[in-house]
């Protein structure tokens, strides 16, 4: 079990996709530092230059950030939507393995909007929040997403941070939400001064 000031904290989130990506971790590992923690970004355990095969490629990466998250103590994951409605497929299976694991997750959005609006503003629109255009349901608690991203950050003892954002070249480069996360993970820690032995910190997760 590693002490307070080694915890280490896996960056999960799109800014993967985006052209200044490692300028973005390096700053987000700054704020990780300024709190006692060590950020680790999908990008620390890239697999071999040499490999050319795609398949080869994609399965290193996997490995790669598969190893990275049994690794890291807990999470704190961008879900701002991107590409979509909904927040980045590969943040929510991230965010879903560090949930399996017994690890608690931080997480936050710079859209306030919740899911049922952002849907009813969408190609998908049905003319109401209840259903989308093919007559299917929408899901609608009020939550930023799907309610169990939002409930599985809760129950792993960590929180959602939420605010608009609204330039486009700030939507996933503000990273206000992120401090505010990583905050409330050192906040938990120092209030709790241990990990379960699952690796989750032990307190209960609050509400938005």
């Amino acid at each position: 079990m590693k002490a307070a000031m080694m915890m280490e904290i896996y960056l999960a989130g799109p800014e993967v996709f985006l052209p200044d990506a490692d300028a973005i971790f390096e700053k987000k590992k700054a704020i990780c530092g300024d709190h006692g923690f060590k950020g680790v970004s999908p990008f620390d355990n890239e697999p071999p230059k040499r490999l050319r095969n795609l398949l080869k490629i994609s399965g290193a990466i996997y490995r790669s950030n598969e190893l990275a998250m049994k690794n890291c103590d807990l999470a704190i994951a961008n879900v701002t939507p991107f590409r979509g409605i909904s927040a980045d497929p590969g943040t929510v299976l991230e965010i879903g393995f560090f949930l399996g694991q017994e690890k608690t997750v931080f997480a936050y959005t710079n859209v306030e909007e919740d899911y049922a609006v952002r849907v009813s503003k969408s190609a998908w629109a049905g003319g109401d929040l209840r259903q989308d255009c093919h007559g299917h349901k929408v899901e609608n608690f009020e939550l930023f997403d799907n309610l169990m991203i939002q409930h599985g950050v809760w129950e792993s003892g960590g929180n959602v941070f939420i605010q608009s954002v609204t330039s486009n070249e700030d939507l996933y480069r503000d990273l206000t939400g992120f401090e505010k996360a990583v905050k409330a993970a050192q906040e938990r820690v120092q209030g709790v001064g241990r990990l379960t032995a699952g690796g989750r910190i032990a307190a209960a997760g609050g509400r938005r």
